[in-house]
């Protein structure tokens, strides 16, 4: 799979503050860990940005043009926070519905934005890959901004002034956190449920901690302009 590019200079140091500033807290990211190193929470923060960048790719490959034209035409500016559920049909996660989570848009341009949305994003696929388990649903959570950036300078500037989306998922428009993990303590070997951004759709509490299912369905939350790590040109 061709490798995603990214803003010379902007990625490692970004990447650098995030592992340092969150390591605790995104261990949760990663589920059945059993330590708490430093290690473990690099490979959290990594395994995050593939399942970010996985999504991602697809999106501007596949749909960005053929919603380019659509979106253009859509009135005011704002943020459409849509869910896209994507079912599994042997090896390959196919488009179903988009519902939408949030929205800044004034009423009546919801409705449009989505409709172009979906009318953009119907057909598309991606490969399902072996960490999908025995999964049969993927949800992929993206906020989407009205209008579109022209070009990375577009982009860029809402990272300066709107650094992680004030979701905590990476890069500007990313939404909160809408997938579950779960994390673990190491000093007293419990396990919980947290909130992250690759994960599953669901976690279940039971009497020692946490429970994943094989079968859960994957999901990941996502800005279309980067990652955990920052800006990325798909």
């Amino acid at each position: 799979m061709k490798p995603s590019g990214t803003i010379p200079g902007a990625m490692p140091a970004v990447r650098l503050l995030v592992i340092t500033a969150l390591a605790i807290t995104l261990l949760s990211c990663a589920p059945h860990r059993t330590h708490g190193s430093a290690e473990s929470a690099t490979q959290a923060v990594e395994q995050v940005i593939e399942a970010q960048d996985r999504v991602n790719r697809q999106l501007h490959q596949q749909v960005v043009p053929r919603l380019l034209s659509c979106w253009g035409e859509i009135e005011g500016e704002g943020t459409l926070a849509v869910q896209q559920g994507y079912t599994r049909q042997r090896d390959l996660w196919i488009a179903g519905e988009a519902t939408v989570t949030g929205t800044s848009l004034t009423q009546g341009q919801d409705e449009r934005a989505l409709r172009c949305f979906q009318e953009a994003v119907r057909g598309t696929s991606f490969a399902v890959e072996r960490d999908d388990g025995e999964a049969q649903e993927f949800l992929v959570n993206w906020s989407l901004p009205v209008p579109w950036p022209k070009d990375v300078q577009e982009v860029a500037l809402r990272m300066a002034t709107n650094p992680g989306g004030g979701g905590g998922c990476g890069g500007p428009e990313a939404p909160p956190p809408a997938c579950w993990t779960c994390g673990f303590i190491p000093i007293i070997g419990f396990s919980y449920c947290a909130k992250s951004c690759a994960g599953y759709k669901d976690c279940t509490v039971i009497s020692h901690g946490c429970k994943l299912s094989p079968i859960n369905p994957r999901c990941v939350t996502a800005s279309p302009f980067g990652n955990l790590g920052g800006i990325v040109l798909y």
